[in-house]
């Protein structure tokens, strides 16, 4: 096998699917007051191989590490997420906490028969 075949053997192995293994939007990451990665979009789909060039100092390594979650990021879209679940926890334990209060209104109610039984 010469290695143009070899290559076309390479190549031939290499399918790229629809199917995304890697999704970033909005991703962000501080050291401090210095903004190394701003608003980064990236999508990569299975089999897809990429490239990330740039200067030294330009946020490579950091955002490999981000990818690899090394190192902790802000997204944009994550942000919202939060926002909303915490919206959803919220309203979710104040239900949970006026139940709660009707059951020990209920039990109380019922104590207080109980004992004017008892007072008879």
């Amino acid at each position: 096998m010469n290695a143009s075949q070899a290559k076309t053997n390479v190549k031939s192995k290499m399918k790229v699917s629809d199917e995304v293994v890697i999704e970033i939007s909005s991703m962000n990451k501080w050291f401090g007051h210095f903004h190394v990665l701003r608003d980064i979009d990236l999508i990569v789909n299975k089999g897809e191989r990429i490239v990330i060039c740039g200067p030294s100092g330009s946020g490579k390594s950091t955002l490999i590490r981000c990818i690899n979650r090394l190192e902790d990021y802000e997204l944009l879209s994550k942000k919202i997420d939060e926002i909303k679940n915490n919206k959803e926890l919220e309203e979710r334990k104040q239900i949970e906490f006026s139940e709660k209060i009707d059951e020990l209104n209920q039990e109380t109610d019922t104590l207080l028969e109980e004992i004017d039984k008892w007072q008879t």
